[in-house]
């Protein structure tokens, strides 16, 4: 599932907001998803964020944030797209 996962990474185009390890900085308008407060969001979160908008902290994600989009994908999808972003290893 994790190998689905980066591939949607991949495609979407996760690493053009969110940098090439995925962990957000200065230059980036998305967030750490390696090392940030991604990491204890559960997969309900992630759901609950990709479809609806909403983060776990019962916050509208970013209108940068294409969740609309991401959001289409079926259940599978979206579970091997958090795995995969889960497996990353940060510092």
């Amino acid at each position: 599932a994790a190998v689905q996962g980066k591939y949607l990474s991949l495609i979407g185009g996760c690493s053009t907001c969110h940098g090439e390890g995925l962990t957000g900085g200065e230059d980036y308008q998305g967030s750490d998803l390696v090392n940030g407060s991604f990491r204890s969001w559960s997969l309900e979160d992630f759901v609950k964020a990709m479809r609806q908008g909403i983060g776990p902290d019962s916050q509208p994600m970013s209108d940068d944030m294409p969740w609309p989009e991401v959001g289409r994908l079926a259940d599978p999808q979206l579970k091997a797209l958090f795995e995969y972003l889960r497996s990353l290893q940060g510092s």
